[in-house]
């Protein structure tokens, strides 16, 4: 299982803090594995409320990256599990603050 950042465009100071170095969609991601080796089980977005919670931090948060706790908590408790269920509903096939890839060696 790989799980990553996704969307360039959301790259972020709070990317550069954490050590991200990039984002992937889920095409750029399945490029990295060969099909000779790996077969792909699943491949899909994560947290689309996340996608426009990233895109608002963007352009409205800390140039720093420094994350407001107290905004995070809500976040969390509120929006990521309605997240959860809309992706759940298929949602995760279009967008995603994150993408992941489960795959099996051959």
């Amino acid at each position: 299982m790989v799980y990553v950042p996704a969307f360039s465009c959301l790259f972020s100071a709070m990317d550069k803090k954490v050590g991200h170095y990039r984002r992937y969609t889920r095409k750029t991601l399945l490029r990295l594995f060969e099909p000779d080796d790996w077969q792909i089980e699943q491949a899909e977005y994560a947290d689309i409320l996340g996608f426009g919670a990233a895109l608002f931090f963007k352009f409205f948060g800390n140039k720093h990256g420094d994350l407001n706790r107290k905004a995070l908590l809500f976040y969390d408790r509120l929006f990521f599990p309605v997240s959860r269920v809309l992706d759940n509903l298929g949602a995760r096939v279009f967008v995603g603050k994150n993408v992941y890839v489960r795959l099996k060696k051959k």
